[in-house]
């Protein structure tokens, strides 16, 4: 027999470790739920790092749950609310793709992979909303910035730079008195003495011409 007591309160456990400042409990005369029950409320908004903020309006989504006296053997209560930037028409549409996932995973207890699982897909389907309201410039990728010989040359000295350093990373497990970045810099400093005396050889080859 089912202690859905003490699964509810695994979940709820659960879900805070996931989210932690994303979820809060709630009252439930503010869930738009029809329950005395704990209702909790969670915060999703887009996550897309290549996305500059200046150039959209950001939209934030409420989801609101109350489980009922026997979940998990049946569905929670669900209610979806527009923090900021959602159309009211665009939140019907999503309250219908919710009510739907409820009937397929039908009282199926949430845990960590399978709430990631549907916390991606709910995202994506934020993600584009969002990119209904964004102008369609900001939708173009400007095309790659071409480096200059400068930036060339610094970008390749950091990658030689990074490189030394994992190595260094690798040795230290089998030789700790290996120091690759004293040597590197060692290194560096014989390469510009012979840069510095191949100049002053051409200098005075010059004047003596």
């Amino acid at each position: 027999m089912t202690d859905h007591v003490q699964e509810q309160e695994m979940e709820i456990e659960a879900l805070q470790a996931i989210l932690m400042d994303d979820i809060e409990e709630i009252d439930s005369t503010e869930s738009g739920l029809s329950t005395n029950n704990r209702c909790f409320q969670i915060v999703l908004s887009p996550q897309d790092d290549d996305m500059d903020e200046s150039n959209y309006t950001p939209v934030k989504l409420a989801l609101i749950f109350s489980h009922t006296e026997k979940y998990p053997d049946e569905p929670p209560l669900l209610n979806l609310k527009s923090v900021r930037g959602i159309k009211s028409e665009d939140l019907l549409v999503l309250k219908e793709k919710l009510e739907q996932e409820i009937i397929v995973p039908h009282g199926e207890p949430v845990t960590i992979e399978t709430f990631l699982a549907w916390r991606e897909q709910f995202e994506a389907e934020l993600a584009l909303e969002r990119a209904k309201l964004m102008p369609d410039s900001a939708l173009t990728t400007p095309k790659e910035k071409k480096l200059t010989g400068r930036q060339w040359f610094e970008s390749g000295r950091h990658a030689a730079k990074g490189a030394a350093a994992v190595a260094e990373g690798s040795e230290e497990e089998d030789e700790e008195d290996i120091d690759l970045d004293d040597d590197f810099e060692d290194d560096e400093e014989d390469m510009l003495e012979h840069y510095l005396a191949q100049r002053s050889d051409k200098s005075s080859e010059g004047s003596r011409k």
